[in-house]
């Protein structure tokens, strides 16, 4: 009787833990039941790393991660600190709390790809059945001290699900998750059968697993919607920001051209000048614009004595005997610096005008008798501006100094009682009135 006692006793594990026969439906079910945890715990994860949870939201969703675990104890690899001066092995409590921790202020990323499930294998000393989720991780983040936490590394997690009195639990439960390793080949495969007497069947009590998926469902929905709500009022704010730029660019087009801005001097075309130019911003500030003009004009007439009268030189020489209109050739240069106030539409400046012309003129002495002889004028002039912008065009007073010579050459020697008059140099105070019309594109 002792004998036989002794031989049960021995026996008694193999006879409790013999291993149950898994259906191909039932392996199905159980290996996408499988991806399907891994999922949640990715959303989970991606919960707590993001910066749009508050701290009781978190501590909430840890503990539901938790709920996917055999334990708080359970160890997993630690991902987080790629330069390895922490300890690589955590516990899962510790390695859910450094997330929340280490990555508080700008929060973390988790992606899975690559998932691979394995086949059932079976837990002899247990005869509860687990398999592999075989994936990459890639982390993307950056830690309260600044650092950047990216990179990619190859996991493995193991699953189990619990078999007693010939059921399988439907629950998935986590108890390891560990870097990769080759290691399929030391399990052993569960035996795959369709039904018989000894095939275990799988729990239809899904209650626990649809409370954790559904509380990371929600948390992932959230986290999307405040996504979608920080992206559309980041949007909104770089629209702001865009329609200012644009506005700002057409502002700075309509007063000078944020590419080169023709310029008319049409105000100058009354004095017989053709004037053209091109003028750009050059400097941005807050709360002013600095811009530069050059132009070029060529003379093709001049109000001769308009311009005697405003040099100074209207002294009944021959200097004031030329026509009221004579052709002449001439030229004239400009150049302008604009300080332009982003306030108003007024600006301030410096000018600088140089002008050469060359007038043929010819006197008539008496009747019969003329006097052929040509006249030369050159003007340089400092000049401060203020101006007012519009649209497409500007107006502008300058007043400075111009620095003006006159001299004359060809006259004839047959006329006794015509003299060369002396060269003139002067400076002058010089105000100019003008107007100019832009083509801004």
């Amino acid at each position: 009787m002792k004998r036989f006692i002794i031989i049960i006793i021995l026996f008694l594990p193999s006879i409790i833990f013999a291993q149950v026969a898994i259906s191909p439906k039932t392996v199905k079910t159980l290996r996408d039941e499988a991806e399907k945890w891994v999922q949640t715990y990715s959303n989970n994860l991606n919960s707590l790393g993001s910066p749009y949870k508050n701290p009781m939201e978190k501590t909430m969703i840890i503990e539901n991660t938790l709920r996917q675990f055999e334990g708080e104890d359970v160890v997993v690899y630690n991902d987080l600190d790629l330069s390895g001066k922490t300890q690589k092995d955590q516990k899962v409590r510790q390695y859910l709390g450094n997330i929340v921790t280490w990555f508080a202020k700008e929060g973390v990323n988790f992606s899975f790809q690559n998932i691979k499930i394995s086949n059932i294998f079976v837990d002899k000393k247990t005869g509860n059945f687990f398999l592999k989720a075989e994936f990459d991780r890639t982390i993307n983040g950056t830690s309260v001290n600044g650092m950047a936490a990216t990179g990619t590394t190859k996991l493995d997690l193991y699953i189990k699900y619990v078999v007693a009195n010939g059921e399988i639990s439907a629950k998935p439960i986590i108890f390891s998750v560990t870097e990769h390793l080759d290691n399929l080949s030391s399990f052993t495969t569960a035996e795959v059968k369709e039904k018989t007497d000894n095939s275990a069947t799988l729990s239809k009590d899904t209650k626990e697993i649809d409370e954790i998926t559904k509380a990371a469902a929600e948390q992932e929905a959230e986290l999307k919607k405040k996504q979608k709500e920080t992206d559309q009022a980041n949007f909104a704010a770089d629209s702001v920001a865009e329609n200012a730029k644009k506005a700002k660019k057409k502002y700075m087009n309509d007063r000078y051209g944020l590419r080169l801005s023709p310029r008319l001097y049409t105000s100058r075309l009354v004095e017989g000048v053709l004037q053209v130019g091109f003028a750009k911003n050059i400097i941005g500030a807050k709360n002013f614009e600095l811009a530069a003009s050059l132009s070029y004009g060529m003379q093709f007439k001049a109000i001769t004595r308009q311009i005697t009268f405003a040099d100074s030189v209207r002294n009944d020489s021959l200097y004031d005997k030329m026509h009221f209109w004579n052709n002449a050739k001439g030229y004239v240069f400009r150049a302008e610096v604009h300080m332009h106030f982003k306030q108003n539409k007024w600006y301030i400046g410096y000018m600088f005008n140089q002008e050469g012309q060359v007038w043929n003129n010819t006197y008539y002495l008496q009747a019969g008798t003329e006097v052929k002889y040509d006249v030369k004028r050159n003007a340089q002039g400092h000049y401060f501006m203020i101006g007012a912008l519009f649209s497409k065009s500007e107006a502008y007073v300058a007043l400075g100094l111009n620095n003006i010579s006159y001299t004359t050459e060809n006259i004839p020697t047959t006329v006794p009682t015509i003299t060369k008059p002396a060269d003139v140099k002067k400076s002058v105070p010089s105000l100019r009135l003008g107007i100019v019309r832009k083509f801004n594109f």
